[in-house]
């Protein structure tokens, strides 16, 4: 009985959830809602970390300051490889930001997930770019004027941006992915590929290997990294490189690492799911 009434209030909670979602305070008219903060913004930028940016600037729906971005980036590339959810996952590589903020940034997160301006996946396909209209709408163009909870949210989505950037699913309907990534030292190419029936075949010494290619723009280089090994290649000048993986296994996640030497070291690591 006592379960049977769990479940009903569980329905109605959700029901009500539904019908009347929680907002946050920018989203009803007329509310002027600020958080008093203090938040150092300023410092200048190692060249290891603008090698990355330019891509960013031109693909994430808002705009950042560098030194954020900065950060979000590096935050993102070393929680990549995590069989945590995506969810768990941005609230990971924004806490940095908010160190003294958790219980707020997790309530932040929460409210994204349910809010009916900030969460896409309640849509199809066709409404998401009129969502994502809503959405600038809402939130402020200038990071440095907002709100703490709508530099949360601003950061959390540009998080999502960079996470699914870093992201590559291979599964049977797109065999291969191709990414290209601005640098400062130029265009960085790479394209991952793998062949889903292969995996059925059982005798790994005939199965197609997963394979990763990159053009840089210079010297660098390239790794795949398994529970068990890494499979490392590098090259001193611009071209061409590859690594393969036979014995590959399906919904395995396996963490790519490109990395360049000019004008500094510096690496980026993104995640191959092999889907079935």
């Amino acid at each position: 009985m006592q379960k049977r009434f769990q479940t009903l209030l569980k329905q109605r909670l959700y029901s009500e959830m539904q019908r009347n979602p929680p907002r946050f305070p920018w989203e009803h008219e007329g509310e002027n809602y600020r958080v008093d903060y203090s938040d150092d913004l300023t410092g200048s930028l190692t060249r290891a970390q603008q090698l990355w940016l330019p891509h960013l600037t031109d693909v994430l729906p808002v705009a950042m300051p560098p030194q954020i971005l900065a950060k979000l980036l590096e935050a993102c590339s070393q929680v990549i490889g995590s069989v945590r959810p995506q969810t768990a996952k941005m609230v990971n590589a924004v806490q940095p930001l908010f160190p003294d903020y958790a219980q707020t940034l997790n309530e932040v997160m929460g409210r994204i997930r349910l809010s009916p301006s900030l969460c896409p996946t309640r849509f199809s396909a066709a409404d998401q770019e009129q969502q994502r209209q809503k959405l600038a709408a809402l939130l402020p163009v200038d990071y440095g004027q907002a709100t703490l909870e709508q530099q949360m949210v601003l950061s959390l989505l540009v998080a999502k941006e960079v996470l699914d950037l870093l992201t590559i699913a291979l599964s049977p309907r797109q065999t291969q992915i191709e990414r290209l990534w601005m640098t400062a030292s130029g265009v960085v190419r790479l394209a991952v590929d793998y062949d889903p029936l292969a995996a059925q075949a059982g005798d790994w010494m005939s199965q197609t290997p997963l394979r990763a290619r990159v053009q840089l723009p210079g010297g660098g280089m390239l790794a795949l990294k398994t529970a068990q090994d890494t499979i490392t290649t590098q090259r001193q000048t611009a071209g061409y490189l590859s690594v393969e993986l036979s014995q590959w296994e399906m919904g395995a996640c396996y963490l790519l690492t490109i990395g360049l030497d000019q004008p500094v070291t510096s690496s980026l690591k993104f995640a191959i799911s092999c889907q079935p």
